[in-house]
């Protein structure tokens, strides 16, 4: 696995699944004990993600105001939604006066196959994710240009039901949002980013703001709170530095 690129965290997972797996076989009886048992772990390296400060954010948020794109990137830094999950998503699953959405669908490219719509990859992608006043404008910025790109596509225009679509209707590839982030990112004075880092910039920012990890852990469809933890171990010193100080304050007043 390592061979093929995946990563130390990736082959630690495949690893525990298969001792766990072996280790029922043995209480089965289907065989006396466990060869997982006599290797060794494999250690998963944790690379933290760069990621965008309050500030930078508002600077990429100014530059792409007449971006055709803007509304994918700006919802990727307000939501925490993969990009596959954001090119899935259809208006049925966005309910803007109640503020939230559901990831239902993700579309994704998959080589030699084309791009391919499917359910999420966990159960726990699977998930209802709230929005604030700021990414609701977003979605009626986009209901109401879809709303003339109809009327101006007539018979051309394709009903999808998708949230971003091309002028006639058709979805958007996956891989569009992709190119256009790395253009627009390599113009700007910033720290370069991945557009997946956007998902990244979120949770950080929500951890730093006080957010409760299992909030942080649900709103990104991860399997389990260990794995936020992991990810976002790089705020954990200025997490405890704040509880440290609130707990003083509050003692002290």
């Amino acid at each position: 696995m390592a061979t093929r690129g995946l990563s130390p965290r990736t082959i630690l997972r495949v690893y525990r699944v298969l001792l766990g797996v072996l280790a029922q076989a043995v209480r089965s009886g289907i065989i006396a004990s466990n060869p997982a048992d006599r290797v060794t772990a494999p250690k998963a390296r944790t690379d933290n993600p760069n990621v965008w400060g309050v500030d930078e954010v508002r600077v990429f948020i100014d530059a792409i105001k007449a971006h055709p794109l803007r509304e994918f990137f700006k919802l990727a830094v307000y939501t925490g939604l993969r990009r596959s999950e954001l090119a899935g998503l259809k208006w049925r699953e966005v309910h803007i006066e109640e503020r939230f959405l559901s990831v239902i669908t993700v579309r994704t490219i998959v080589d030699g196959r084309g791009i391919l719509e499917s359910e999420p990859k966990t159960p726990r992608s699977r998930r209802r994710a709230s929005f604030g006043p700021g990414a609701a404008t977003e979605f009626l910025r986009m209901k109401d240009r879809q709303e003339i790109q109809r009327s101006n596509g007539g018979k051309a225009w394709r009903d999808t039901r998708y949230v971003f679509t091309d002028s006639l209707g058709a979805p958007i590839s996956p891989e569009a949002p992709t190119r256009a982030f790395k253009r627009v990112v390599q113009d700007l004075e910033l720290p370069y980013l991945p557009l997946k880092n956007l998902r990244h910039t979120h949770a950080t920012l929500l951890l730093l703001e006080g957010t409760n990890m299992k909030v942080v852990s649900e709103r990104l469809g991860h399997s389990n709170i260990g794995i936020t933890a992991d990810n976002y171990n790089h705020v954990l010193p200025e997490l405890d530095r704040e509880a440290a100080n609130t707990l003083d304050h509050r003692l002290e007043a």
